[in-house]
């Protein structure tokens, strides 16, 4: 019996005792016997559950991500293609705009002119190394257009055609040496004609030259075709004297500034002159 209590087998039987006795300790104590267990389960589940949490977080996350980021770029292309639409609308717009104020031109110029045959146009490009503010129209020989043909504004003579191509003309404006247009001072009917000077067109301005020398015309009077020749109408305005008229060394012919009718680099609508009656003419 002493062999017993000394051997192996008596120091297990001795550790479950004590193991039993604490558990019937722990159950005495309210916690239960079947608590600590639970706890032991609790502590080594309790990582698990939280790595796993995480997860189920971060995966939630991308998804909500990646729905997003979907539902994003379906709203981009909705507003792109909106953006599209809106835009198509505005170029037709524009370009409504565009024959309306071409139709109001013409009707200013039926109005205020008898006898002309004019074709709407539109610049559709300027000359930037050209001096003297040159310009392209959108319309060309096969439209009716000539070289020489005048070209206009409502508010009057922006310059002349210079080169004709097929569905394309070049305009040579007013401040340019290259033209000349034979015109009257309107108050006196005195003669003379508007040529192109560079230091006036430096200024925008031009000159009206070969006038009587003793002009009495004033600053402020209007200069308009004189319709002499046949090559252009009549009274279609020109612009208006800067200065009075200044006697040349001969004192024979006189000359002046002139403040042109149309700013030819602000202009965006014009019509060719292709035809007038006899009536434009002056009685020609």
């Amino acid at each position: 019996m002493r062999e017993f209590l000394r051997g192996r087998q008596a120091r297990i039987l001795a550790v479950l005792f004590l193991l039993m006795l604490g558990l019937m300790l722990l159950d005495a104590s309210g916690e239960g016997y079947g608590s600590a267990p639970s706890r032991l389960l609790a502590a080594v589940t309790a990582p698990l559950q939280k790595a796993t949490a995480a997860l189920s977080d971060r995966w939630a996350s991308f998804f909500s991500r990646y729905t997003d980021a979907a539902a994003a770029h379906e709203q981009a292309a909705a507003l792109e293609a909106e953006n599209d639409e809106l835009r198509r609308q505005l170029i037709e717009l524009d370009e409504l705009r565009r024959q309306n104020e071409q139709y109001r031109q013409e009707l200013a110029i039926a109005d205020t002119t008898e006898g002309l045959t004019t074709l709407p146009a539109a610049v559709i490009a300027r000359d930037a190394n050209a001096r003297f503010s040159a310009f392209e129209i959108d319309v060309g020989k096969k439209d009716g257009v000539e070289v020489g043909n005048l070209v206009i504004t409502p508010s009057g003579v922006a310059g002349v055609v210079s080169a004709a191509y097929d569905r394309v003309a070049r305009v040579t404006t007013v401040l340019s040496p290259e033209i000349s247009i034979g015109v009257c001072i309107s108050a006196t009917g005195e003669l003379g004609e508007v040529q192109g000077d560079p230091a006036a067109a430096a200024e925008g301005k031009t000159l009206v030259k070969l006038l009587p020398g003793d002009c009495a015309a004033e600053a402020g009077s209007l200069v308009v075709t004189a319709g002499v020749g046949g090559n252009y109408p009549r009274g279609l305005l020109l612009g208006t004297l800067e200065t009075g008229v200044q006697a040349g060394e001969n004192g024979v012919e006189g000359s002046a500034r002139l403040i042109p009718a149309v700013d030819v680099n602000e202009i965006v609508n014009v019509s060719v002159v292709t035809g007038f009656t006899d009536s434009a003419k002056g009685g020609e």
